[in-house]
């Protein structure tokens, strides 16, 4: 199945971000954060002279504008500093020696040359990421022309560990129409085509975010061998790996990528894209072009008070005091930084409530977990065993040929239940990401009632029903929308979304 990715207008998308944002939106109708430091390489940082301040200037004299403090450098609180910069003095702590969060960019070297190669967040397309491929064209890094982005098609194979022959593999047309010919395919086949059809239907409809996917699934006409040998497993794939866990998914939040995407057809062509410099680039471009910006990386928050109707943050041994604060941490950093605030009780209780998971993840070599026959393998490739099934991407085909022009041969592979390991591991990293269950979604709701009571915001990725730097900004943007209507890269954002 090689697919072509459209979905709303950019229009439609920010028109309905209210929606999407509003506390009874997902509670009656309808992020993650890593784990230790990269092996190498950069993840993003403070820009140069002329951009952001780093480690300095922030309590040199009276601010000549009002002051946000922001915790977390992350993508969402990079996100976010941007939105403010002109309107606030953005003061920004990141426990880590560089900020980036779920952007893990790092170098790997590949036949002696440095390939930059996104360890955490990746992909991207217009239909599931319409706002995140605007800002990517504000910056230069995407559009007509742009030698920073490759594509490539986004085509999927199901399968069972020890099984010779997959569950699915996708057509992709033209090149790879051999799949539609395979009877052993038919069944693959005709459930991806179930499922675009009633998942685009079903996100037309604003359909009720609280519906788990095993009661939707249900629903359609599919055979149980169906549902239960192909549709969960790749839903499991997707997010935590789990098949029963799966099932207790938001329905709607685990068909976003599919119904966001498969927007002509079950099989017309969908290509993702990945940054040529990785996604740190674009960290590192906002911080640059944030002129009122400082960052203090290295700067663990220890507590935040309220001193009178401003609030006070102490953070890697100095104190800075802010007339609004946006926590872009994950919400148990957050809740725990939070302890003891006055007034910060609801929001607290909501951040504990968020459900997550723990995502292992292996950069490699070998193709240990792809099909037997190279002729099945996709971009995308998941294999099921017992209670779980867990993806194996094809890094190699989703980033631009090296610098010698030779395609790179890597795997990028989730092993956190495999029960066999890669043989040539480049890199490993652990993740935390959240769980699309109705239950996060109803802390979601909570936790957005709560934005701007005390002079608290929040963003993240894990404030929306699926994690990703789509919901990163969307939430930035909320924030912005609440504390700088006015701003001039908020509106830039917007001119540009059209």
């Amino acid at each position: 199945m090689k697919m072509r990715e459209s979905g709303p207008t950019r229009r439609q998308v920010l028109r309905g971000l209210a929606g999407a944002l509003g506390a009874t939106a997902v509670a009656c109708g309808a992020g993650g954060s890593d784990e230790g430091a990269p092996d190498g390489g950069s993840d993003g940082g403070g820009g140069p002279d002329g951009g952001a301040r780093v480690d300095g200037g922030a309590d040199a004299g009276a601010p000549a504008r009002p002051r946000v403090g922001i915790i977390g450098g992350g993508a969402a609180g990079v996100f976010t500093a941007w939105l403010l910069d002109g309107a606030y003095d953005v003061v920004l702590f990141e426990s880590r020696d560089a900020i980036g969060g779920n952007v893990r960019t790092i170098e790997l070297d590949v036949r002696g040359q440095a390939v930059p190669v996104d360890v955490g967040a990746q992909y991207f397309g217009p239909g599931p990421y319409p706002t995140y491929v605007a800002l990517l064209e504000l910056l230069g890094l995407s559009g007509p022309g742009s030698v920073a982005t490759h594509e490539a098609p986004a085509t999927i194979t199901i399968g069972w560990d020890g099984e010779e022959t997959p569950r699915f593999v996708s057509p992709s047309v033209p090149g790879r129409e051999w799949p539609l010919r395979e009877s052993w395919n038919a069944g693959g086949v005709g459930t991806f085509a179930q499922l675009s059809l009633h998942g685009r239907r079903f996100d037309e409809a604003d359909g009720d975010w609280q519906i788990p996917l095993e009661e939707w699934l249900a629903g359609l006409p599919l055979s149980v061998d169906q549902r239960e040998r192909i549709a969960l497993p790749w839903f499991a794939a997707v997010y935590s790996g789990d098949i029963e866990q799966a099932r207790g998914y938001s329905a709607r939040s685990a068909l976003i990528y599919l119904s966001r995407s498969l927007q002509g057809g079950a099989f017309d062509e969908v290509t993702y894209r990945t940054l040529v410099p990785g996604m740190g680039e674009v960290l590192r471009r906002l911080v640059e072009a944030s002129a009122m910006l400082t960052v203090h990386t290295g700067a663990a928050v220890e507590r935040v008070e309220r001193e009178g109707e401003r609030l006070r943050v102490v953070a890697g041994g100095r104190t800075e005091t802010v007339d609004a604060l946006v926590v872009a941490a994950p919400p148990r950093e957050a809740a725990s930084v939070l302890a003891g605030v006055p007034g910060a009780e609801a929001a607290i209780a909501a951040l504990d409530a968020v459900e997550f998971h723990v995502a292992e993840l292996t950069l490699h070599r070998d193709p240990i977990y792809a099909a037997p026959d190279p002729r099945h393998w996709s971009f995308f490739n998941s294999a099921a065993r017992g209670q779980y099934s867990e993806t194996s991407m094809q890094l190699g085909v989703m980033l631009a040929p090296a610098p010698d022009g030779q395609p790179i041969d890597l795997w990028k592979s989730w092993t956190t239940h495999r029960d066999r390991q890669p043989a040539e591991v480049l890199h490993e990293a652990r993740f935390h990401h959240m769980l699309p269950t109705p239950a996060s979604l109803r802390a979601q709701a909570l936790l957005r009632a709560q934005q701007g009571a005390g002079h608290l915001w929040f963003a993240g990725s894990y404030t929306l029903p699926f994690e990703a730097q789509e919901t990163a900004l969307l939430s930035a943007i909320h924030v912005a929308e609440g504390l700088a209507p006015a701003s001039a890269n908020l509106a830039a954002l917007k001119a540009r979304l059209g």
